[in-house]
């Protein structure tokens, strides 16, 4: 397979009839991506290949995506005029292929990896502030101030969220929390879990970081948290 690298005008660029996954211009991640690409621009090459077609007997030359059809959306939605593409030369069943190798061997960043990344940042810069930072990632202040926050989990606990074990939504609460209170917790709600008991360690129930600020024992509180179904942050 031969590739090279061109600037190529967006307007010679095609969709590929037969998509890996379609563009849900609604989703939050969608609306991301669009945002990023907005202030920074495309940073890594969109796979094309060239074609040919004849209209009227001219023969017309065009590209056609290969992979990177999010990204090509989001260029065009907000006006973009030319991208950097990587030329490939494929067949069909190649594209095919090619579209499920891209996607299926990512290596993804871990979350407190994001964080520990934007930390560095913050480090290197101390007039930075989180809404600069928000702005750069096209993302929200309160987005940025919770990731902020993970630094704080217990090592561990970092761990698990890594793993996906955790979800973002309960480790920024867990965070909010002493190392020590934030290993108790999950080392009993794993231990409920194991228990079968009514509520498995899927949410970190609402009010448990307040009734700690308030003195209240979380050892005390823990059983009936589990098991009242109100209480549970979905």
């Amino acid at each position: 397979m031969s590739t090279s690298l061109r600037s190529i005008k967006i307007t010679d660029i095609r969709e590929n009839p037969v998509a890996l996954r379609a563009v849900d211009r609604e989703s939050e991640a969608f609306v991301g991506l669009r945002d990023s690409i907005a202030l920074v621009g495309i940073m890594n090459p969109i796979n094309v290949r060239e074609r040919t077609e004849v209209i009227e007997g001219q023969t017309i030359t065009y590209y056609e995506l290969c992979d990177g059809l999010h990204r090509y959306t989001a260029a065009v939605d907000v006006g973009i005029t030319e991208l950097n593409v990587q030329i490939l030369t494929l067949d069909d069943a190649d594209v095919l292929e090619a579209q499920v190798m891209a996607n299926v061997h990512k290596i993804d960043t871990k979350p407190v990896q994001y964080t520990q990344q934007m930390n560095r940042i913050f480090a290197g810069n101390p007039a930075m502030t989180i809404s600069d930072m928000a702005a750069k990632l096209a993302k929200s202040p309160s987005w940025v101030s919770q990731r902020l926050g993970l630094l704080k989990l217990e090592k561990g606990i970092a761990e698990l969220v890594d793993d996906g074990k955790i979800t973002i939504s309960n480790a920024v609460v867990l965070a909010k929390l002493p190392h020590e209170e934030q290993v108790n917790f999950v080392t009993q709600l794993s231990l409920s879990a194991r228990m079968n008991l009514p509520h498995k360690f899927k949410h970190v129930p609402r009010n448990y970081v307040t009734q700690h600020a308030k003195g209240v024992s979380p050892a005390k509180s823990l059983l009936s948290l589990l098991l009242d179904s109100k209480r549970w942050l979905f």
